[in-house]
């Protein structure tokens, strides 16, 4: 069962994308997406047999026995939408995640660098200093430039200056795996705007939780790595 931690962490969300790539006319692609809507009618109730009520931790389980790969639980703060993500790609420290209806999103080393199918999308990132700091799990200051796409398909840029600061080293328990982090805290801003990311980080660098700022319009995600 999923350890407490993580749930109240946030009952968390996360897609990746690297590109459209996931989304396109690929057989193999279609094959992929298909078995996320299957996924997605056994463990995210939209078949119509399905329970309403089904605990978060049941769609856990029916998710973890319904596929081998690698999964992410996900939640967009500003809509309380709560989901499982399915991962479609990997390309080198680059992550691929998708649900059902297509939406995806990009992780670098669990840092959120695009997504497609929400509105308001994360263009690309470039997260070369700030992240950086964040995986090494050291205290300093970088930027993070973000491309967003708005209302008119217009693209416009945030570049932000931040802070990273190392907190404590936790324990936490995943539905799968057990691990030992460092709790990361990423403050920026670009102008009147700022932003707080909180990163749970291994030793390697890899995230396994965290709440991220996504998107003007869409506010923050949270995510959990449930199998890697």
């Amino acid at each position: 069962m999923m350890g407490r931690r993580f749930i109240k962490f946030g009952a968390i969300a996360l897609c990746a994308s690297v590109g459209l790539s996931g989304c396109g006319n690929d057989p193999a692609n279609k094959e992929r997406f298909s078995a996320i809507q299957n996924l997605a009618t056994a463990v995210l109730n939209r078949g119509k047999k399905a329970p309403a009520e089904t605990p978060l931790e049941q769609k856990i389980a029916q998710a973890l026995a319904s596929t081998t790969a690698p999964l992410v639980l996900f939640s967009l703060e500003t809509s309380k939408s709560t989901g499982l993500l399915l991962e479609i790609e990997r390309n080198r420290d680059y992550h691929t995640y998708g649900s059902a209806d297509r939406k995806t999103i990009v992780l670098k080393r669990g840092i959120v660098t695009a997504s497609r199918g929400f509105g308001n999308d994360m263009m690309s990132s470039d997260l070369s200093t700030s992240g950086a700091l964040v995986r090494a799990r050291q205290n300093g200051t970088g930027q993070r430039k973000t491309r967003f796409l708005d209302g008119e398909d217009q693209t416009f840029t945030f570049i932000f200056n931040c802070t990273v600061s190392v907190g404590k080293s936790e324990k936490m328990e995943s539905a799968t795996f057990k691990t030992n982090v460092k709790r990361v805290t990423e403050e920026c801003a670009a102008g009147s705007r700022k932003i707080t990311n909180t990163y749970m980080v291994e030793r390697d660098g890899n995230v396994v939780a965290s709440r991220q700022w996504f998107s003007p319009m869409l506010g923050y995600v949270t995510t959990a790595q449930l199998r890697r």
